[in-house]
């Protein structure tokens, strides 16, 4: 039961730095669109930014540490685009994942510890 009660948390933390990482991502992608009007035409939306994180893997986060992906403008757009799709599903799977296990000890409290 510890190792169960520690998975869970283990999964909350991942999942909120998830979120956060997220949104961090965005308001900088925010911050570049300001300077930069033709770059909403370059990140090309949602369907593109699965498509980049699907096929750079983990390489998508290399704009968040170095700012720079292959020397590319439109790759460096693309990949924080990729970054920003990825950690928002990351973090709304695990918040529903969360929910449903909170929902699971509020039916049945025998599942966690709690003092009756």
């Amino acid at each position: 039961m510890i190792a169960f009660a520690f998975a869970i948390d283990l999964l909350a933390v991942l999942v909120y730095t998830s979120v956060v990482i997220g949104l961090a991502a965005f308001f900088r992608l925010l911050g570049r669109a300001r300077r930069d009007p033709l770059l909403w035409k370059q990140l090309g939306g949602p369907s593109l930014w699965a498509a980049e994180a699907k096929n750079r893997g983990a390489a998508f986060s290399i704009y968040l540490t170095r700012g720079e992906y292959r020397n590319s403008p439109d790759r460096t757009v693309r990949t924080l685009g990729a970054t920003v799709f990825v950690t928002m599903w990351v973090g709304v799977v695990g918040l529903l994942v969360l929910v449903a296990l909170d929902l699971l000890d509020w039916w049945d409290p025998r599942l966690m510890f709690r003092r009756h």
